[in-house]
């Protein structure tokens, strides 16, 4: 009997252990998760004004030189606005399964009965 409640301490103990592992692990990917898209959207607002005012400077009278420059501006401008609103795609699929992900471990539980 005393055997036995200790082997069931151990255990509990390692699975409280884990738990308070998976418990930090998930706070720290949300955290992440949660910055990355804040930052995104920080960089995407101005990044969408440089674009607007270059649209509007191509717009305008504009020699051939300058006009290529502005070209330049407005593709390189494009290329990072998508690549930022891919970054802050990924951090919102991350989010999204960072929550499913811990449903989904109550789920086993409730539906995984123990073979005794």
């Amino acid at each position: 009997m005393l055997e036995r409640s200790i082997r069931y301490a151990m255990e509990r103990g390692r699975t409280l252990k884990a738990l308070r592992e998976a418990r930090e692990l998930a706070q720290l990917n949300l955290a992440r998760s949660a910055f990355v898209a804040a930052m995104s959207h920080e960089i995407r607002t101005p990044m969408n004004a440089i674009l607007g005012m270059a649209d509007m400077l191509w717009d305008s009278r504009l020699d051939t030189d300058q006009r290529q420059y502005v070209e330049v501006l407005r593709r390189a401008g494009a290329g990072l606005l998508l690549l930022i609103n891919d970054i802050l795609d990924l951090s919102k699929i991350e989010a999204v399964t960072s929550s499913w992900s811990g449903s989904s471990l109550t789920l086993k539980k409730w539906w995984i009965r123990p073979s005794s």
